[in-house]
């Protein structure tokens, strides 16, 4: 994530990298929730197991946070498109699943420390130049 906030990172996601995001963070949650039978589109593809297993460890015992980037990211696409994702309720349902009373609180390691979220720039800048150069200025 290029920033701390969720909403500012759902906010500077190309329309291709924000509807994947929706996918990867449902399919991220069903996994630590534990969810046998998957609301992902049927043609759904784990582009890199080894990243999602990368991903896992880092938001394991951080679902709820996990749930809320779900959450912004799921409006900024109903505000692109003018109509209310179908997977809001679901990441909804997942945030109740994901509060308890002993929730841990704190984001995943990382988060907040400029030197990740500059790195996080960069991949986005080299993924998609003509859409991140715009909003990123970075370093080599």
């Amino acid at each position: 994530m290029p920033y701390p906030s969720f909403k500012e990172t759902a906010s500077v996601l190309s329309d291709t990298h924000l509807e994947r995001q929706r996918l990867e963070v449902l399919h991220l949650i069903e996994r630590l929730h534990e969810v046998e039978v998957t609301r992902l589109p049927d043609d759904f593809v784990d582009d890199s197991p080894e990243t999602t297993e990368t991903f896992l460890i880092t938001w394991a015992g951080h679902e709820m946070q996990l749930c809320e980037f779900g959450l912004e990211v799921s409006e900024e696409w109903s505000v692109r498109n003018r109509k209310v994702d179908p997977y809001f309720e679901i990441f909804t349902e997942h945030l109740d699943w994901s509060t308890s009373e002993d929730a841990n609180m704190s984001m995943p390691e990382g988060f907040g420390d400029v030197d990740y979220h500059e790195e996080v720039k960069r991949a986005l800048v080299k993924y998609d130049p003509d859409w991140y150069a715009s909003y990123f200025t970075v370093g080599a």
